[in-house]
């Protein structure tokens, strides 16, 4: 292969691009007498291909940027999953807890409120389950949890 520097960047013409372009030299009158001309169009080919190759290196970072942040969201929602199984056995138990006092409520004519349920369960019963979550936001995770459950009771119970 040749190799032709232009501004310090190396560009490499292969032996066959080479014989091309000699063949179109030689088939071409003009071409062929005009070395002003040759090395013109040769100048243009190597930065033509200069420009090309630094888009292509700029698109094949971000190709490879674009997978890594596929795998990075992939590993984190298999991470998230697998944390997640910790919290489904409490979740179950929770939500089966909230629906028998949802439904006594609703047999007294009241409304049992996702707070009211939470604050309930903090005072009567939360010492019988191992709550997983961070005694900080554990009160806050309750209520989220509670309204959820609230709101596919309150759908169970409007069909």
């Amino acid at each position: 292969m040749e190799k032709y520097t232009d501004d310090g960047d190396e560009i490499i013409l292969s032996p066959k691009s080479l014989r091309l372009f000699d063949s179109f030299v030689r088939k071409n009158k003009t071409l062929s007498v005009d070395k002003d001309l040759q090395q013109s169009i040769l100048n243009w080919v190597r930065q033509v291909i200069k420009e090309e190759r630094k888009e292509w290196e700029e698109l094949r970072k971000d190709t490879i940027d674009i997978f890594i942040k596929i795998k990075k969201s992939e590993e984190a929602k298999k991470g998230a999953l697998k944390r997640d199984e910790k919290y489904v056995f409490f979740r179950n138990e929770f939500k089966k807890l909230q629906k028998e006092k949802y439904q006594e409520y609703l047999s007294q004519n009241k409304n049992l409120t996702a707070n009211g349920f939470v604050n309930w369960f903090l005072k009567e019963k939360a010492k019988d389950y191992n709550i997983p979550y961070v005694v900080q936001n554990r009160k806050t995770k309750l209520i989220q949890l509670a309204q959820k459950n609230n709101r596919e009771l309150k759908k169970l119970n409007s069909n």
